[in-house]
């Protein structure tokens, strides 16, 4: 019996040390797999990661691009700002001394009409208008400069109806012809005429009046003598 019970004892010694070394295993098991997950979790975390601070950088990249782009505008709107205002100021202070001057406003619908010997040709020309006697040969010089920059100059005309003509003006009567009038803006200004300003007459549909047609008109005492009052 006692043999029986010694035998009995050493089976259950046996099944025990198999059971823990079975609940062993299966916790080292678990760890390795609990392990292996959160690698995997870990890993995935930081593609993810990674990809959010790609997304990040990229968006900073977008912004700071923005951020310049703005910048730029604002600094062209700056620049278109002041250049409309340089033109329009002038073209307002002639207008406003026109008005001054008599109840009704001189000389701004004046165009040069298509003459017979006009016709079939296309090449520029511009027309040099003075308000003050003494200005003639301040510009005849000017169209001396005008005619070495490529322009055909048509001679100075004199008129006295529009003497209160403060700013120098070039005019053009299509829009057509606006790159043309820049041109001659730049050449005045580049010869020393200061601030000429572009004033568009908007005769479109008008055939009474030969395209390709520019007029300079010096604004009063350019030539050196002051402005009337």
């Amino acid at each position: 019996m006692a043999q029986d019970n010694l035998e009995l004892l050493r089976r259950l010694e046996t099944q025990q040390a198999a059971a823990r070394r079975r609940a062993v295993w299966i916790s080292w098991l678990s760890v390795l797999a609990a392990a292996v997950v959160l690698s995997v979790l870990i890993v995935s975390a930081y593609r993810r990661l990674a990809g959010v601070e790609t997304q990040v950088a990229e968006a900073q990249k977008q912004a700071a691009a923005e951020k310049a782009r703005v910048e730029e505008l604002k600094k062209e709107e700056a620049r278109l700002t002041d250049r409309i205002k340089n033109q329009l100021e002038p073209l307002v202070e002639n207008y406003q001394a026109e008005v001054r001057a008599q109840a009704r406003p001189v000389a701004r619908v004046q165009v040069r009409p298509v003459e017979p010997a006009d016709l079939g040709t296309t090449e520029p020309r511009v027309f040099l208008q003075i308000v003050a006697p003494e200005d003639r040969e301040y510009a005849k010089q000017m169209g001396e400069r005008l005619e070495e920059a490529g322009f055909d100059v048509q001679g100075v005309d004199y008129i006295e109806e529009a003497a209160a003509l403060k700013n120098t003006e070039v005019r053009y009567y299509k829009k057509a012809d606006e790159a043309d009038a820049v041109k001659l803006r730049d050449a005045l200004e580049s010869a020393g005429v200061k601030s000429p300003a572009l004033l568009y007459l908007g005769l479109e549909n008008n055939r009474k009046v030969r395209p390709k047609t520019y007029e300079v008109w010096f604004g009063a005492g350019v030539g050196g003598s002051p402005p009337p009052q």
